[in-house]
């Protein structure tokens, strides 16, 4: 995990090596609690890559916190849920990365727009490929495949969302290397059940 990782005038992160980005969300706060080293808040939106997942601070009031990366190696305990007033959120934590801070992080995020179940679609699938050790070019096949497009065009359009792969690509079709994705997949409070 990192604090204010770097962001580009577009606010999109710059991506490290093997790393590509999947989807941007908008429309969501987020607070993250790291023990003795504080809380920070913030409103914005949310960019899923193949490795992290990054939060991005367009609120101007916190100019010292700009964004967060949370890597999926790292992440546990998520939980996705349905709150009060119907406000869908994402709860977790992550342990420590590359030594920036020394406790765990302690993370929330809500929904304030559309586009929580896309998220909730992709983020699931990210969480799983990442623990299953699948390289970067082995999840690129399957979210530019037509099986993963058609799972996720049924969630309907969304204009708090951009997907930000595109069918085909690797691959041709899509479907080389991977595994059957049209099975029902675990939740996230129970990844192992595949």
């Amino acid at each position: 995990m990192a604090l204010n990782v770097e962001i580009d005038a577009s606010f999109m992160p710059v991506y490290e090596v093997d790393e590509m980005p999947i989807m941007r969300q908008d429309g969501i706060e987020f607070h993250l609690h790291i023990g003795a080293f504080g809380q920070y808040k913030g409103k914005g939106h949310a960019v899923l890559t193949t490795k992290r997942l990054i939060l991005i601070n367009r609120e101007t009031m916190f100019k010292n916190f700009r964004s967060f990366s949370l890597p999926y190696r790292n992440t546990f305990e998520e939980f996705m849920k349905q709150g009060m007033m119907g406000r869908f959120q994402v709860d977790g934590a992550c342990r420590p990365h590359m030594g920036m801070f020394s406790e765990n992080v302690r993370f929330k995020i809500w929904f304030n727009m559309g586009g929580c179940f896309h998220f909730e679609h992709v983020y699931r699938r990210l969480l799983l490929r990442c623990r299953a050790n699948w390289d970067m070019n082995r999840m690129m096949v399957e979210f530019r495949s037509p099986m993963f497009m058609g799972e996720y065009n049924n969630f309907g359009a969304c204009n708090d969302v951009q997907l930000l792969v595109t069918p085909g690509g690797m691959g041709g079709m899509g479907g080389m290397g991977g595994m059957n994705t049209m099975n029902a997949y675990p939740t996230l409070n129970n990844p192992m059940a595949m």
